[in-house]
């Protein structure tokens, strides 16, 4: 299976449309390629978003392989324990301290 089939059969995936052997063919084909194993977390990522539940709240059992469990449950200890990765670029506090960084001034200082 090429990456280009599993991203069409993901949603049957979901749906668990698939038959033994095509479950088969995904899961080999996921188990070593990075890629759609990346994609896998991130679609099953969104689609718990749209739902209502946080990532991390993503029950296990509503997961389809056991690599994709693992990598719920690390986010989940990475969320509880607090050494979730911080992305700075949405992080609401860093917005704050710039706003009242540029209320201050008229534009940039030269010394």
């Amino acid at each position: 299976m090429d990456c280009s089939k599993f991203y069409e059969k993901i949603d049957e995936l979901r749906e668990k449309k698939l038959s033994r052997w095509e479950w088969i063919s995904m899961r080999l084909h996921w188990l070593i390629c990075g890629d759609c194993r990346r994609y896998l977390a991130q679609y099953l990522k969104t689609i718990a978003i749209a739902h209502g539940l946080a990532a991390a709240e993503l029950p296990a059992a509503k997961l389809a392989d056991p690599i994709v469990e693992q990598i719920a449950r690390e986010m989940t200890q990475a969320v509880r324990s607090g050494d979730a990765p911080q992305d700075p670029a949405f992080d609401p506090a860093s917005d704050r301290e710039e706003d009242s960084d540029q209320s201050g001034s008229e534009g940039p200082q030269l010394t």
